[in-house]
């Protein structure tokens, strides 16, 4: 069964990723795949993520209303070295992961509300708390039937 969507673009705020944004696609009609850009505090980060819409109703499109589960994989190319650790300011590469309420509209309108945390290396292993909001767009395939 090929995706419920084309694109879906998503930008948003939290805290301490103060601004974030994404664009991919609905792989399956449970399934998001992005492209992401992240600034947290001094830091400019790039990399990949995925989104789950779990438990909501979906009949060859998203669930209107879902069980949001997010990862991201992130890396800062701007630190120099290009470093998995961080250190003081500058946070190097992080992996996240964030649970949350997930709305997709009958017209595409899109939005995320999550919480988790963010693991990274700074001496050592270390985590910290992290909540975004983001609004966004998906273009439904025509026909799909509401969510």
């Amino acid at each position: 069964m090929p995706g419920p969507a084309t694109f879906l673009v998503l930008a948003g705020i939290g805290m301490p990723s103060l601004l974030h944004a994404g664009a991919g696609a609905f792989v399956t009609p449970r399934l998001s795949v992005e492209a992401r850009y992240a600034n947290t505090v001094f830091n400019h980060l790039v990399g990949v993520g995925a989104t789950g819409w779990l438990l909501g109703q979906a009949e060859g499109r998203p669930p209107r209303h879902s069980l949001a589960l997010t990862g991201d994989a992130m890396v800062n190319l701007w630190a120099e070295p290009l470093s998995l650790a961080s250190g003081g300011d500058r946070l190097g590469s992080y992996a996240g992961a964030w649970a949350g309420w997930g709305f997709v509209g009958e017209r595409g309108f899109v939005l995320r509300a999550q919480a988790g945390g963010l693991f990274y290396a700074d001496s050592g292993f270390a985590a910290g708390p992290d909540a975004r909001l983001a609004l966004g767009w998906t273009w439904i395939r025509p026909g799909a039937p509401p969510g």
